[in-house]
């Protein structure tokens, strides 16, 4: 895994943010309306979930096109 260029992505850091706030959100931190529970935690899940699945070397938040070449 590329630390550095993972580190200097931005996406990377949005993702970790709202990683960040899940915890919180989990261990009670904080408190979220409870009509806005499903919402805030689908959009931070789909945050943290991209931020695992991107690729930092490549431009945006695609994949390569043809990996290994």
């Amino acid at each position: 895994m590329n630390w550095k260029a993972r580190l200097r992505n931005k996406a990377f850091w949005l993702s970790f943010s709202a990683l960040v706030v899940l915890i919180a959100k989990t261990f009670k931190l904080f408190e979220v309306p409870a009509d806005w529970e499903k919402t805030i935690n689908t959009a931070l899940s789909l945050l943290v979930a991209m931020g695992v699945l991107m690729d930092p070397t490549t431009p945006g938040v695609l994949d390569e096109r043809n990996p290994g070449e």
